[in-house]
């Protein structure tokens, strides 16, 4: 393994550390990495990927021309950033190697409901979510004998954001306990490949059909965390015509924008909250 190291924080890991581990300066430090250069590595890791995630923001607000004067990025840069990020990661893939994101989670409440999700804007949560075969949330539970031990929940709820392309933990509602790493140090790696073994049983159809089920729940569930016209303006984008459930889809989310009180402005294009002035948050 190769883990870049976007938070500077792997010499935190200690002994646990066992694969090469590089500090990520800038931006170009990872975009310019070669196949040649990972021929030696199985799987690639970033730690953590909303870091990544503002390092190419930041490459892109150094380049004229590409920021507004709040200093923010232009929509069309924010493009060529979002852009650059899949390009690097579809490039890691196409070498044949396995990727793990690490990212913090954030806390957002809704009425007297906690949720968990990663802690990023909405456009790069749905990015991850579409690129990625498994997520989990890793939460602190305790277990029938008293011990309080570390779990990963790769079962989405109303709680946390999570992804189970690859079955895991089927006998268990999707909940795995992590394990002391010191004594299972291939741990990460073989439930890699259930995951793999899982997704390769199954037909292009079935695969189709799995991810547009999945893309449909996700929608509902970053639908139902709503809480501002912004985050509504921008899942809106993420509507797409083409897409198999696209109605229902689209009827959760009216119904949303109606519970919120929020309402469309056709002149403007977009959803107003007629409550309070309407701001715009570029992600």
């Amino acid at each position: 393994t190769i883990l870049f190291d976007f938070d500077k924080g792997v010499h935190r890991v200690g002994a646990l550390r066992r694969g090469t581990a590089v500090q990520v300066q800038k931006w170009t430090d990872v975009s310019n990495v070669t196949e040649e250069d990972l021929k030696s590595f199985k799987t690639v890791a970033f730690d953590t990927v909303g870091t990544m995630l503002d390092c190419v923001k930041i490459h892109y607000q150094s380049i004229k021309g590409n920021t507004q004067r709040d200093g923010n990025l232009t929509l069309k840069a924010q493009g060529y950033a979002g852009n650059d990020f899949i390009g690097l990661i579809n490039r890691i893939r196409s070498y044949g190697k396995d990727i793990i994101f690490i990212g913090h989670a954030e806390e957002q409440r809704n009425d007297d409901l906690l949720i968990h999700r990663p802690s990023m804007s909405g456009k790069n949560r749905d990015v991850l979510y579409r690129i990625s075969d498994i997520m989990a949330y890793l939460t602190y539970e305790k277990a029938p004998d008293g011990q309080i031990v570390r779990v990963l929940k790769f079962k989405a709820s109303n709680s946390h954001h999570a992804k189970n392309s690859g079955n895991l933990g089927v006998d268990t509602d999707g909940n795995i306990v992590l394990p002391d790493l010191q004594h299972a140090p291939t741990f990460f790696g073989e439930l890699i490949q259930k995951a793999k073994d899982h997704l390769n049983t199954m037909t292009p159809a079935q695969l189709q059909t799995m991810k547009a089920i999945e893309e449909r729940d996700q929608f509902f569930s970053e639908c139902d965390q709503i809480n501002y016209v912004s985050e509504l303006n921008t899942l809106i984008e993420q509507l797409d015509k083409n897409h198999p459930h696209y109605k229902e889809m689209r009827k959760h989310f009216i119904n949303r924008a109606k519970q919120l009180h929020f309402v469309f402005d056709t002149e403007k294009n977009k959803y107003i909250d007629p409550n309070s002035r309407p701001v715009d948050l570029i992600s």
